[in-house]
């Protein structure tokens, strides 16, 4: 782990912002999971 508190809370904080990210994206979009291969059939799925 990191020794500074001001570090860690910058990292939690980060990591919290990518999920919200991606449970957006789910809600709108349904992804639900990506079973493509590759970037793009990723973009033509979605």
């Amino acid at each position: 782990m990191v020794r500074s508190k001001w570090v860690y809370r910058k990292l939690r904080n980060f990591r919290t912002g990518i999920e919200v990210c991606i449970s957006c994206l789910k809600r709108a979009y349904g992804l639900a999971r990506c079973t493509c291969r590759g970037l793009d059939h990723f973009k033509a799925y979605v």
